[in-house]
């Protein structure tokens, strides 16, 4: 009886869950292969505009709406926007009877499930991308990929994950670019390459971090410079794959991501099958354009591969230019085959050569820092004008504040940046002028986050809870973006106080230490600023270069 009792629930669940989805052949979607269903599918998308709002203490949550196609053949003759939610199709398959046409694309995907279809035909089946919308997870499964003209999946989406599962791609030109997701994972799939696909990879790896796990591959040879990845990004891992040797195989990996001095790209082949005699170029599991920081290829079956292969003309005498060795690691062991264990001599034991000068030399900095003061000291001293920032005013007068500024505890760029082995006495100079701060790029602001510590902080946080600061507008025009952190040394709770990116960066900013951490009297803290120097101007980002600063009226501790 109880078994019964809950089949009957399960049933009415399964029933209610149903009931909720909208089903597109409500809104005139036949599915009979031969109706053009474009504009009855488009308004079942519409009905189903997922709605966004937030909750306190979190980032922007969806609702997830599911739009069901009942098992069917559904003709399209225009691309499909889709937004966020539930995509299921039960069977379903959706041709695109113009060649020139995608099927589904997403211009801000960032909650979305796409399940049981079969796509045919197109120029690409799915066409996600969104302007760096944070929190997205996309998941695709159990849909099947036929003959995309250009690609599958084309994935441009930015702090993203999304997981490709148990799906299939049959003679599509290209699988897969991945050009701008976190974190992305494709498990228990099969692809049979497209036989006219020449002188590229079936998947384009071009952001964070790709795993393939458990995929099976069967190359269609046809002699040219043939590959399954190619990788310009930060880390790959295969684990698991099956790099087929029908008509010889073709190689695994390309790499075009060039090491980091400090962190970079990485490459791991586990337990693989490889087989790449089909191109006789690039007989290797890992063939490098440009070389990663890391390559490992562990418990592999090398099918007359060898497991790195460099490009000729690739001098590795002179090529590594980094603060230590430490940084790269080359292996091969535990693999089967006639080449298994060779690596190539540079890659056992690399030479690392002392790196080029990235920005401002010691004399050019002084130089800079002079040049600098000069200009800004006409204006040097406080501004005069009264700041107001989340309901606090600035307290000025004498008695009201503690002042955290050189004279008074200590600033320094002795630290290493944040994951980094470089100090941000690399990236930064330094300089008190009368009451201000200067602070000056040596280098340019791509791709590092220095920052200016600020040391034996102690305030009373019963007496003076809020920690104010003011950049000055006087500066070089360059951007002056920054964002600030503080520790509380004591309990280890760490505040990201701010983070601007837009204008106006010159406001006055005060936070409420107290109410943040929530404890009050004397707390040790450690202060750091970081100087961003990233401006947006009509979405496009503008970094600061060598000899760009900007100017800190002041630091503070301020009373209510």
């Amino acid at each position: 009886m109880t078994r019964l009792i809950a089949l009957v629930l399960a049933v009415i669940c399964s029933f209610a869950a149903a009931q909720q989805a909208v089903n597109v052949r409500d809104f005139g979607a036949l599915g009979d292969g031969k109706t053009d269903d474009t504009a009855a599918i488009r308004a079942a998308i519409a009905a189903i505009n997922g709605i966004s709002d937030k909750y306190p203490g979190t980032p922007y949550y969806c609702e997830m709406q599911e739009l069901l196609f009942p098992q069917g053949k559904y003709l399209i003759s225009d691309t499909l926007g889709i937004g966020n939610g539930r995509f299921r199709g039960d069977g379903a398959i959706l041709e695109q009877k113009d060649a020139d046409k995608s099927i589904l694309a997403a211009q801000n995907a960032w909650r979305m499930d796409i399940s049981g279809f079969t796509f045919l035909g197109g120029k690409s089946h799915l066409v996600l991308h969104n302007p760096n919308i944070d929190t997205g997870q996309i998941h695709v499964d159990n849909c099947r990929f036929y003959a995309a003209g250009q690609v599958a999946l084309d994935v441009d989406i930015v702090s993203t994950t999304l997981a490709v599962r148990d799906c299939i791609f049959l003679n599509c030109r290209q699988v897969w670019i991945n050009r701008g997701c976190d974190q992305a994972v494709m498990r228990d799939c099969w692809i049979t390459t497209d036989a006219e696909m020449r002188d590229m990879a079936a998947i384009e790896h071009r952001a964070g971090r790709l795993t393939i796990e458990n995929l099976c591959g069967v190359p269609l040879v046809n002699g040219s410079d043939q590959r399954w990845i190619d990788n310009y990004g930060g880390n790959l891992t295969c684990r698991s794959v099956r790099f087929g040797g029908e008509g010889g195989g073709f190689t695994p990996i390309v790499n075009y991501a060039r090491y980091g001095t400090t962190w970079g790209p990485t490459i791991t082949l586990d337990d693989c099958l490889v087989c790449a005699n089909g191109n006789a170029r690039r007989n290797c599991a890992v063939y490098c354009e440009e070389v990663p920081n890391q390559i490992h290829i562990r418990d592999c079956m090398l099918a007359g591969a060898t497991p790195i292969a460099v490009r000729e003309d690739l001098d590795l005498s002179s090529y590594f230019a980094a603060p230590s060795p430490t940084v790269l690691s080359f292996l091969s062991t535990g693999n089967a085959g006639v080449n298994a264990g060779a690596l190539p001599e540079l890659l056992q034991a690399p030479i690392v050569n002392a790196p080029p000068a990235r920005g401002l030399t010691d004399e050019q900095t002084q130089v800079a820092l002079d040049a600098a003061e000069a200009a800004i000291a006409g204006a040097a001293g406080e501004d005069a004008t009264v700041g107001e920032f989340g309901g606090h005013r600035q307290q000025s007068e004498p008695g009201t504040f503690v002042d955290l500024s050189p004279a008074s505890v200590t600033w320094h760029l002795d630290d290493f940046m944040d994951a980094t082995a470089e100090r941000n006495s690399e990236h930064l100079a330094l300089r008190p002028v009368g009451s201000d701060v200067l602070i000056l790029r040596r280098t340019g602001a791509k791709d590092n986050w220095p920052h200016v510590t600020m040391e034996g902080v102690r305030l009373d946080l019963d007496e003076t809870p809020y920690l104010t600061w003011k950049q000055k507008s006087t500066g070089s025009e360059a951007p002056g973006t920054y964002a600030v952190r503080v520790l509380d040394e004591e309990s280890g709770t760490e505040l990201l106080l701010e983070e601007d990116y837009y204008e106006p960066w010159d406001d006055y900013r005060a936070y409420n230490l107290r109410e943040l951490l929530k404890v009050g009297g004397e707390r040790a803290l450690r202060i750091r600023l970081y100087y961003l120097g990233i401006k947006h101007i009509e979405k496009e980002a503008v970094m600061a270069q060598p000899g760009d600063y900007l100017v800190l009226d002041f630091l503070r501790g301020e009373r209510e």
